[in-house]
């Protein structure tokens, strides 16, 4: 365990070090105050008066206000999810390729080394969005008060923080045994970012889409994408903002998510023990199916 802890205090630090995490923990507050700023400026500019004719709202339009909190958040949750592991590829594979990670299995076990890297970067991530969901309401009570209007009526309630939570946690954890069987088949940091890319990519699918679902929110599809693993934490997260989501599907989306990180952490180590060490050409399927039995 105290070798365990030594990995991941390592691995927190170098990761709250670096400057891209700084600067993505930043840049969501700061780029919500540079906004209000300048929308303040705006509306404080004298204007010549003008005859406005204003069009009366659609009965099956989605209220805007009930939207941008989820819709922002379900972004930033995809950003921290994509880094995340994005993350831990390019760690695993510097390692494999500067063999450290030979001396780091005479050392520890991989169980202690994953263990370790995972909840480093777990909790780094975790960092990130609880300064993002903190920042939030006090952005939008900034911008309530001096602006009013429509950004009154936005308000993010416990039970969204708590479920962001949940999810973001469950998502994470998804997509950090994804990335250790990326991680241990890759021959370079580049070659598992690219591959990383049908997983981190696929699960910004539902924002693609979030046109689609403000107007048509009964569709069969957006069940669909809510309980798939992968797609799951960002539409469950938009969703809650446009047509609500019953409680029977959270709790499948995240029995499945769940599941799915548990058969996914077991097949990920058994690649991760055959090819961590070796180097060279990446397996291909066969040879992936392969080493799964007899590992």
């Amino acid at each position: 365990m105290n070798k365990t802890y030594l990995i991941f205090r390592h691995e927190f630090l170098k990761e709250v070090k670096k400057a891209s995490f700084i600067i993505m923990t930043l840049i969501v507050p700061l780029l919500g105050l540079l906004a209000i700023g300048v929308f303040k400026l705006i509306i404080s500019s004298p204007a010549p008066p003008q005859e406005v004719v204003q069009a009366a709202p659609s009965p099956g339009q989605p209220n805007v206000a009930n939207i941008i909190v989820p819709g922002v958040f379900a972004l930033l949750l995809g950003l921290a999810l994509m880094f995340g592991a994005t993350s831990l590829i390019s760690g695993l594979a510097e390692e494999k390729e500067s063999r450290l990670i030979q001396v780091l299995f005479s050392s520890v076990s991989i169980r202690q080394l994953l263990i370790g890297k995972v909840l480093a970067l777990g909790l780094a991530g975790l960092l990130q969005v609880l300064v993002w969901l903190i920042s939030t309401p006090l952005l939008l009570g900034l911008a309530s008060s001096s602006f009013g209007g429509f950004m009154s009526k936005i308000q993010v309630p416990v039970n969204f923080l708590v479920l962001g939570m949940v999810y973001f946690v469950l998502g994470y954890l998804l997509f950090a045994v994804l990335s250790i069987g990326i991680g241990a088949i890759s021959s370079s940091a580049r070659e598992g970012t690219n591959l990383s890319l049908f997983y981190t990519l696929g699960s910004f699918v539902p924002l693609w889409l979030s046109s689609l679902n403000m107007f048509f929110p009964n569709s069969f599809i957006w069940v669909v994408l809510t309980i798939f693993p992968v797609t799951g934490p960002i539409m469950t997260m938009f969703r809650l903002g446009t047509s609500g989501v019953p409680l029977w599907q959270i709790l499948t989306s995240v029995g499945v998510l769940a599941l799915s990180i548990v058969v996914g952490l077991f097949l990920s180590i058994k690649i991760f023990r055959v090819h961590m060490l070796m180097v060279g050409k990446r397996p291909s399927i066969a040879q992936l199916v392969q080493s799964l039995k007899e590992a």
